[in-house]
């Protein structure tokens, strides 16, 4: 077991508070980075009903969404 002074104590407890502050940086910066990343063509807009939806909100739409879904 390592024993510990009291400066060698406050050096381990900065080069932990160090790694963590560098961990939560590059979290952030991951964070940032991949934010702009977008999810299909946004440009492709489908009106469910022309695929058949009723959306009167008693009929079960759920086929109909898959059908648009699949199209995509």
């Amino acid at each position: 077991m390592k024993k510990y002074t009291g400066y060698s104590l406050l050096r381990d407890a900065e080069t932990f508070f160090l790694e963590q502050e560098l961990l939560l940086a590059t979290f952030f910066i991951f964070c940032v980075a991949t934010s702009n990343i977008g999810f299909g063509d946004a440009s492709k807009h489908f009106n469910v009903l022309s695929f058949g939806a009723v959306g009167d909100g008693k009929t079960d739409d759920s086929p109909v969404n898959t059908l648009t879904l699949i199209s995509l």
